[in-house]
């Protein structure tokens, strides 16, 4: 698995042990697969809204417990639980 860029691992330390990641923008899904497999969330939410970057971090974490990717723009179809942390913190485009 590829490493976890420095700009993202900055993000992991506002992170809450026992809450859901949502990851707005999530391009490939690192942040929210790196997360979850070093169990800093309990839960994590890969959002964007082209199909792109959805099939890439569906596929980069298909073997991940805990991880929903959804074609979304922002948090329009998502169901946001209440002990959520969003990170919006794509570079774009």
């Amino acid at each position: 698995m590829k490493n976890l860029p420095q700009r993202l691992y900055e993000l992991t330390q506002w992170l809450i042990h026992d809450h859901t990641l949502i990851d707005i923008g999530c391009d490939h899904g690192w942040l929210p697969i790196h997360s979850l497999r070093n169990g800093w969330v309990s839960a994590a939410i890969a959002v964007d809204r082209a199909i792109a970057p959805i099939q890439l971090a569906a596929k980069h974490g298909k073997d991940v417990v805990g991880l929903k990717v959804i074609l979304s723009d922002g948090l329009d179809d998502v169901d946001v639980p209440m002990d959520s942390v969003i990170s919006m913190a794509g570079m774009g485009g």
